[in-house]
């Protein structure tokens, strides 16, 4: 439920910076990159530790692995 209120907290002060014309409006594209290349691996470093590795992982693993190999030679 904390989730769901945060959410609105953050499309209410979107829209409210939005009319006040206080953001530069490419502003997105920063706040996308440092989503991607910051925000998103410090998540997944942050819960890898509390995987469980079993062999159902090893498909998802491969797959990936296979479609890059695959990938470079067309």
């Amino acid at each position: 439920m904390v989730n769901f209120v945060l959410i609105a907290v953050c499309i209410v002060a979107g829209m409210i910076f939005k009319a006040t014309k206080s953001i530069h409006p490419d502003a997105h594209k920063g706040i996308n990159t440092w989503i991607l290349y910051l925000a998103l691996p410090a998540v997944s470093f942050k819960y890898l530790p509390k995987v469980k590795w079993t062999t159902e992982m090893l498909f998802p693993i491969l797959a990936t692995f296979l479609i890059s190999v695959f990938a470079s030679f067309l």
